[in-house]
């Protein structure tokens, strides 16, 4: 059964809290109220109370925590008659919130399985959300490494409330993030390598903590990297590649020529590692080379990058994806991907765009991030 984006199902007691229920006698005006309320304190006292599930008013589900409220929604529900299916978490960008990974990191494994996207736990202004705060710094973004502990801490009670409410297997939970969301999947394999069945970080970095790794545990990771990514450098991977394997990590990396984003091919790759993780495949031995020589192999191969930026842009005007008035005097070049619902909602303001500024030049190119069509 395909579970309705942001619509969860009704939480119901299980077959064993309602079998438990016990006759007591009846009292003329009592006698109902007696029985209910010895039933409800006879499945508490048997099972716990159920988790306080509750809609949102923008469809998400709130779930209670111990350490706070979870925000999240459910993807892909739990497949019907399969008892402890796998669970699938997804984490989006910084900025952003849990609708992203519906468009940005739409994974598929073959392997049945749960899908939900949870939200960020910092509110950022205007809008969107954030894993952990992040400041400006002398030398850039300034990260606290303590406040990504306690985000794990939260972010794992979210997931133990998540596998009871949905009934997943416990044991076969898997982060996949990206951006921010990566760095919190990274963090995560670092820190609590026993936690979660695989870790999938995608255009993102691991922080340097200050604490003491003990475990036996050799957790597998798959990560990520755009050659175009201006976010994440060479250098940030090699180091979260090295740092992981440091600690006894299994680590497998992917390279793509792309910006700061999850391809198609990407979202193919994560779901068949999931999979391969699922069948009990061992991962690759060999550790992965370091990205600063394929790098540099790379630009050497290809000329620099203003130079393809320029080919790219050129390619776009001789395609004919010119319009506006084609001999004005700006020229901004629209970069979308015809199955990016984002680019969409763009596209449909861009005539009152013309309309208003009578010379500018727009140039549409197509980036096919999401696949071919």
């Amino acid at each position: 059964m395909q579970f309705i984006h942001g619509r969860p199902q009704p939480y119901r007691l299980p077959a064993a809290v309602t079998s438990r229920a016990r006759l007591v006698p009846v009292y003329p005006g009592k006698g109902l109220v007696a029985l209910l309320l010895c039933s409800v304190l006879t499945a508490c006292d048997s099972v716990g109370e159920p988790p306080n599930v509750r809609v949102l008013a923008d469809g998400a589900t709130g779930l209670s925590t111990s350490s706070g409220e979870i925000v999240l929604r459910v993807l892909r529900s739990p497949p019907e008659g399969a008892e402890r299916s796998a669970l699938m978490v997804g984490l989006h960008g910084y900025g952003m919130d849990e609708q992203q990974i519906t468009t940005l990191v739409n994974i598929e494994p073959s392997t049945p399985h749960t899908y939900v996207a949870i939200r960020g736990f910092e509110a950022l202004e205007p809008r969107g959300y954030a894993w952990f705060p992040v400041s400006n710094g002398a030398g850039g973004p300034a990260i606290d490494a303590n406040t990504i502990i306690k985000a794990n801490d939260r972010l794992f009670n979210g997931i133990d409330a998540i596998t009871a409410w949905l009934k997943t297997d416990p044991e076969r939970v898997y982060l996949v993030g990206f951006s921010q969301g990566a760095t919190m999947t990274l963090s995560a394999a670092f820190l609590r390598p026993s936690d979660a069945a695989g870790f999938v970080g995608f255009a993102g970095s691991l922080p340097a903590f200050d604490v003491p790794i003990v475990s036996d545990v050799s957790a597998p990771v798959l990560i990520g990297h755009g050659t175009r990514d201006p976010s994440v450098r060479a250098e940030d991977t090699d180091l979260a590649v090295s740092r992981l394997i440091e600690v006894g990590r299994q680590v497998e990396l992917n390279v793509y020529s792309v910006p700061h984003v999850v391809s198609a091919a990407g979202r193919r790759d994560i779901a068949t590692w999931i999979d391969a993780r699922e069948r009990g495949q061992d991962m690759t031995a060999s550790p992965p080379q370091p990205l600063s020589a394929v790098g540099s192999a790379v630009a050497k191969s290809q000329g620099s990058t203003e130079a393809f930026v320029d080919s790219v842009l050129r390619r776009a005007v001789t395609r004919g994806g010119v319009s506006g008035n084609p001999k004005g005097a700006i020229t901004i070049y629209k970069f979308f991907d015809y199955n990016c619902p984002s680019c969409r909602v763009a596209h449909r303001e861009l005539p009152n765009l013309l309309a208003a500024y009578p010379n500018v030049r727009l140039v549409a190119v197509d980036v096919p991030v999401f696949g071919d069509g």
